[in-house]
């Protein structure tokens, strides 16, 4: 038989990385899924984290508003 061919591989991404990426382009399949933009997507976000626990809630209102400051600086 012939020479075995060996490949090496190594992830473009690590695991945390490939895991924010898909979150975050679900999320905007999600929003997008609205044709005239509307609210009801981030009503069902926010619904199914506040069925979850209310301290990832809290971390939700503590996110957009870091958000906005750096959207305003």
């Amino acid at each position: 038989m012939g020479k075995k061919l060996r490949y090496r591989y190594s992830p473009r991404y690590s695991q945390a990385e490939l895991e924010r990426k898909v979150a975050v382009e679900t999320i905007r399949r999600v929003l997008a899924f609205g044709t005239n933009k509307s609210v009801l997507p981030l009503s069902y976000l926010v619904e199914a984290v506040s069925e979850d626990d209310v301290k990832l809630l809290n971390e939700l209102r503590r996110l957009v508003d870091e958000k906005r400051r750096q959207k305003k600086t």
